[in-house]
């Protein structure tokens, strides 16, 4: 959680140990979100933080 540079920074953190890395998964919907939240936190990482990956 976070504006999407702190987001991405954190993600890369994470992924950079593992190597060459060409698929993460994404769960978008944690227990108690409702989906309207979930649909929301989706469509603003693939705007905001997918595209730093490009």
């Amino acid at each position: 959680m976070g504006p999407p540079d702190l987001v991405a920074e954190g993600l890369r953190d994470r992924v950079k140990p593992l190597g060459d890395v060409e698929r993460v998964i994404f769960f978008g919907r944690a227990p108690g979100l409702p989906a309207d939240r979930a649909r929301r936190s989706l469509r603003l990482f693939a705007e905001h933080v997918i595209p730093r990956f490009g």
